[in-house]
């Protein structure tokens, strides 16, 4: 876990490693941590040198140096300070900066170009990828769809941030519609969604993916094998094509025609249930005849039909 946590602030695994051993081994040489590390000599000095700018990582003046490290509680500490300094210097330039632009601004060539011009971009890790489906969810004004395979409800309802900007969507009068391959491990996490929020249920459909509008796509590109992990490696595809948009539609529009209703799905997980509607193909001759031969109905049909009396 504090492992994660210092991954997350920014350092990168060697670094993680080298606080790790410094901090419950003090005073050791470069080519001893190297040792330690699996690394070269010349990879742990880089890592050192970094850790030393960043003020975790302490050098003796012996030959050869000798490097100690804060433990890794202190160094979160010592982390946590420095980018709480760095936010507030760059609020400040901004407040300042800010105070003598005015909002009617000359457009510019990116903004005179054709809007109908597709952008591309590519978004890492879970964090950024749902960060984004927050802002198109509160920039969405007609229709947002997520497709969230078979665990992604789980991720949305550990950004909490999306998750509401979804379920405001939805207040605010947005068609707001979820695909999922449902799993009886996550059912309860659906009552985390808006009441008016439509989900249907679909074996067709895997990948993970947003569209906003008919003009917005995130596709997904690779995700996490550990449903439960913090998406370091997941990746995603934006798309911003009104033309792609509407293919992309077209086929989303054809799966949640085919798909079950979420209650329906439910019933299967927990009360054992096929409530799904009976599909009978009766075909030429007669319905009676063969209407009772798919009900497996033996016995003789009457010759005469008998009038219903309710008296």
């Amino acid at each position: 876990m504090w492992e994660e946590l210092l991954i997350d602030s920014g350092l990168n695994e060697r670094e993680v490693r080298s606080i790790l051993v410094l901090g419950s081994n003090p005073k050791m040489k470069a080519s001893e941590l190297a040792k330690e590390l699996g690394t070269t000599r010349l990879d742990a000095y880089n890592s050192l040198s970094r850790l030393q700018e960043m003020g975790i990582v302490t050098v003796t003046a012996d030959r050869p140096m000798r490097f100690s490290s804060m433990n890794v509680h202190q160094a979160i500490e010592h982390i946590i300070g420095m980018r709480k300094q760095q936010l507030n210097r760059l609020v400040e330039g901004y407040d300042e900066i800010s105070k003598d632009v005015t909002k009617e601004s000359k457009p510019s060539q990116t903004s005179a170009r054709n809007s109908d011009d597709p952008r591309f971009a590519v978004l890492k890790e879970r964090g950024n990828i749902y960060s984004r489906l927050k802002k198109m969810a509160e920039d969405s004004e007609e229709r947002l769809i997520l497709l969230l395979g078979q665990y992604g409800i789980l991720h949305l309802c550990r950004n909490p941030e999306a998750l509401e900007a979804v379920n405001n969507a939805a207040v605010s009068g947005v068609v707001c519609q979820i695909i999922t391959h449902l799993d009886k491990r996550t059912i309860r996490f659906f009552n985390e969604l808006h009441d008016s929020i439509e989900v249907r249920h679909s074996d067709e459909l895997e990948s993970l993916g947003f569209v906003r509008d008919g003009i917005e796509v995130i596709q997904y590109l690779n995700i996490e094998d550990n449903p439960v992990g913090r998406g370091k490696d997941d990746a995603a595809l934006i798309i911003e094509s009104p033309a792609f948009a509407e293919s992309h539609v077209n086929l989303i529009d054809t799966i949640w025609e085919n798909a079950v209703l979420f209650e329906t799905a439910v019933a299967r997980y927990t009360d054992n249930q096929i409530n799904d509607p009976l599909r009978l193909t009766i075909g030429e001759g007669s319905f009676l005849k063969n209407f009772s031969s798919v009900l497996g109905i033996a016995d003789e049909l009457p010759e005469e039909d008998t009038p219903f009396d309710p008296e």
